[in-house]
């Protein structure tokens, strides 16, 4: 009975099966057409992200050059304070030493073997001491040149 019934109906068995391996193979040609579709666009998306991922790391890269920059140019004008600074102290030094041992000041382009320094006259002469070497003023000024050694050499307590 079922022989009888396929020799009959095999024309329409056949046709079924062609349309099934038919529509079969047309769904395999479609998915490879949306995959291809689909593998474009995810091409298009990785090539946008690297090219952002470039554009933000040149950005950062420029923003990290301009901030060093920066740094250096403070690193600059503090070792010129720090410069000034030194010799400033170094004046003050001098000073104190002259305020504490009553003697005159060296001036540093002198010395006595380049040249000797003439006797002032009498008239032209101060007192004895000056009121700017008493004791107070060279505690004063050595108060002062301690506190900005202090501050040279961070021993003030910075953070």
């Amino acid at each position: 009975m079922i022989l009888a019934f396929l020799k009959s109906h095999w024309l329409l068995f056949v046709a079924l099966l062609l349309i099934s391996i038919g529509t079969l193979v047309l769904l395999r040609v479609g998915y490879g057409i949306a995959d291809r579709s689909w593998q474009e666009k995810w091409d298009q998306r990785d090539k946008a992200d690297a090219e952002a991922r470039l554009s933000f790391t040149q950005e950062q890269r420029r923003i990290e050059l301009a901030r060093q920059a920066d740094i250096d140019q403070i690193q600059r004008e503090a070792d010129e304070e720090n410069r000034k600074a030194n010799a400033a102290r170094a004046a003050a030094q001098r000073v104190a030493d002259h305020c504490s041992q009553g003697s005159k000041p060296r001036s540093p382009s002198y010395s006595s073997e380049t040249a000797a320094i003439p006797e002032l006259p009498a008239a032209a002469r101060l007192g004895e001491t000056l009121a700017i070497c008493s004791p107070s003023c060279t505690e004063r000024l050595t108060q002062r040149r301690e506190i900005m050694q202090q501050k040279l050499t961070g021993a003030a307590g910075l953070p």
